[in-house]
């Protein structure tokens, strides 16, 4: 079995002075790595050939966002829903046999997995009125919402934006990861104990602590109101 690729785009709202500023207006030099989805700011990672290597990844990203965007007096904004904007966190998985991506009963249990074990977790982490708004005003983040990028690739949409500190973040890749490699190695989805006992990483309490309680990962905030500045200041 090939291994499984993972990268993500991620959306963040800016503001300054506590006013929403679209990207295009922030005078920040931007990037492909560090760049725009229409008003909103938007990470592109490199893709990782494990979770190990997606957070290097993703880590040295988020250094360049915040520190480009905090030097000009500009606040980032996760979660899920900011000043009438909706925030996606979208989770690009690669390498996947092709059944699983086009006959749509495979890419259901797939999809069905992720949604049990990662969308699920990132909804009980959020501002229940501020899902609600990203839900309804925007149509984001449904559960089963995908993409297919190409024969072999898909990208999660349901999660909101999730990179308010390093350990939430982990907690998502590393989980949705061990989630694909469960599903492609047993053809179904797992239950969370199955998941925990098949887990190979150094990161398994962090991924029961996220499936089971995720505030407890943000000292019991929700993910709408850990400020990305802050959550990020030990590794920036």
């Amino acid at each position: 079995m090939k291994m499984p690729t993972i990268g993500a785009d991620i959306e963040f709202v800016l503001s300054k002075d506590n006013n929403f500023l679209p990207v295009y207006n922030s005078g920040v030099r931007l990037s492909n790595e560090v760049g725009d989805d229409g008003s909103l700011m938007e990470i592109r990672p490199k893709y990782g050939n494990s979770p190990f290597d997606f957070m290097v990844k993703l880590g040295n990203t988020m250094r360049r966002a915040i520190k480009r965007f905090k030097s000009s007096g500009i606040e980032m904004h996760a979660g899920n829903y900011k000043f009438g904007c909706a925030i996606g966190g979208h989770i690009h998985i690669g390498n996947l046999p092709t059944e699983y991506v086009s006959v749509d009963s495979k890419r259901k249990i797939l999809l069905t997995a992720l949604n049990d074990l990662v969308g699920r977790p990132l909804r009980l982490a959020s501002d229940l009125t501020l899902l609600r708004k990203r839900l309804t005003n925007s149509g984001y983040g449904r559960m089963y919402a995908c993409n297919i990028q190409n024969s072999n690739r898909i990208e999660y949409r349901t999660p909101p934006s999730w990179p308010v500190n390093p350990i939430m973040s982990a907690a998502v890749i590393f989980t949705a990861y061990n989630t694909v490699l469960f599903v492609l190695e047993n053809d179904r989805s797992p239950s969370k104990q199955e998941l925990l006992d098949y887990w190979k990483t150094s990161h398994k309490r962090i991924g029961e602590i996220f499936m089971r309680a995720p505030k407890k990962l943000l000292k019991e905030a929700s993910i709408d109101d850990v400020d990305v500045y802050s959550g990020w200041r030990s590794v920036i």
